[in-house]
């Protein structure tokens, strides 16, 4: 991984993905480190001096651009103090500072060469898949493999970032995709399968059926996480073959 940096970057873009879910993007003041996809980063919303000054409250975002950008896309919800903090002072033009990158959950240093994938994404927890998946709509996979992604919201208006699953999954079947919507009976995805209801464990299980030893990624609230980790761990998946999305 390379060493964190901390880089200002102007707010360029806002926009309301959801009812209290966001898109930022970020235009680097300064060369954007080299980073992969799945990695994360710490935003901030204070001013910090370079010169040797402490590094200012911040939050912690996975990183939504492609690995090839030059500038920096990330999701967030409204939740807690610091994110409400950013719904009201976050602004075209505002100033902030981001350190990055951080974190292993990178898919194609984390699997085996060749080894076919499973992605399970709950609501928000999509973003660091996007960024694998732009990094494929763009060059195509690193390595040729199995991509198949299951992703779970509650209605079809929360679908994000429907432009990035729809062309990674018409293109040549680069990935295969399940989407699992709890309330409304839409078709909201054009080339998905559509699924009623939350995603289970045992359809995880029988995706992972059809594919060549896969490795499972998992990204959504910290309880969807640890309920199919546990879950996949007792079916006997090997333990080097379930990576979390964790911010450590």
């Amino acid at each position: 991984m390379a060493n964190p940096l901390k880089i200002p970057g102007t707010i360029t873009t806002i926009k309301t993905l959801d009812q209290g879910v966001y898109a930022l993007t970020i235009a680097s003041e300064k060369r954007v480190p080299r980073f992969k996809a799945g990695q994360f980063l710490h935003l901030t919303l204070d001013d910090y001096d370079p010169q040797g000054g402490f590094w200012p409250e911040s939050r912690v975002f996975s990183i939504a651009s492609a690995p090839s950008s030059q500038d920096i896309e990330i999701v967030y919800s409204v939740k807690g103090r610091y994110t409400t903090r950013m719904s009201r002072e976050i602004v075209l033009g505002k100033r902030v500072w981001l350190k990055f990158p951080y974190g292993e959950f990178s898919i194609e240093t984390a699997a085996a060469p060749g080894q076919a994938i499973v992605l399970v994404a709950g609501g928000t927890g999509i973003s660091p898949f996007i960024s694998y998946l732009r990094g494929i709509h763009i060059n195509g996979p690193a390595e040729k493999r199995q991509i198949h992604l299951i992703y779970g919201i509650r209605k079809p208006e929360h679908l994000l970032y429907p432009e990035v699953l729809y062309a990674c999954c018409s293109e040549a079947q680069k990935v295969t995709i399940d989407l699992f919507i709890e309330n409304g009976t839409d078709q909201v995805l054009q080339g998905a399968n559509r699924c009623k209801g939350m995603i289970t464990l045992n359809h995880i299980l029988d995706q992972g059926k059809r594919m060549a030893q896969p490795a499972y990624f998992l990204s959504g609230p910290p309880a969807m996480i640890q309920t199919f980790k546990k879950g996949l761990t007792s079916a006997g998946i090997e333990g080097t073959n379930i990576k979390i999305d964790e911010w450590e």
